[in-house]
């Protein structure tokens, strides 16, 4: 289960040290997307197990969300605090990038994916994980509008990602893989 971002958990106890990992998703590439409206769910995962610390946030006014498991682009880095998180930024996504357009999951001009990105911590030396997710994308939204149509709306002025002078960035979904 993920559960929203509870600070109050951080307050009193090293949350590494409960079991719980954050979570990031992230789904609009700030190139493609006015970077003012880019969007984004942080949470931390609960075990099971700890159904007391489950019902203290969810009185707070959190909300628990199972997500699915989905094929997904995965990579991995290891994290060893802030500049772990650079080389996420400027390293890892643009790897998951490079890969889903060779799988053809990417507008050939424009080389953007239209998944959600999520980004699993579970704590200090440890490894940080990152999927692009190609499955159960409507899960991963959380009710959010899809990256396509969003982005239309909120284009990023400065985008310049494609050769064609008049053309708008586009995405594509990844194609269905059932058969």
């Amino acid at each position: 289960a993920v559960i929203n971002l509870a600070t109050s958990v951080t307050k009193t106890k090293n949350i590494w040290d409960l079991g719980i990992s954050c979570l990031g998703i992230y789904y609009d590439s700030p190139e493609m997307v006015d970077p003012s409206k880019t969007r984004y769910a942080a949470g931390i995962t609960v075990p099971e197990e700890m159904e007391e610390l489950k019902e203290q946030l969810r009185g707070e006014g959190y909300k628990e969300v199972d997500l699915p498991s989905a094929k997904s682009g995965y990579a991995e880095h290891p994290y060893n605090g802030i500049i772990s998180i650079l080389l996420g930024v400027f390293k890892v996504y643009p790897a998951l990038g490079k890969w889903l357009e060779a799988q053809d999951y990417c507008d050939p001009d424009h080389l953007k994916p239209a998944v959600p990105f999520c980004e699993l911590n579970h704590g200090n030396n440890e490894l940080t994980q990152y999927y692009a997710i190609l499955e159960n994308t409507d899960a991963f939204m959380l009710g959010l509008e899809d990256p396509i149509k969003y982005m239309e709306k909120h284009p990023n002025p400065k985008w310049k990602g494609s050769k064609k002078a008049d053309a708008k960035p586009t995405l594509r979904q990844p194609k269905s893989t059932s058969g």
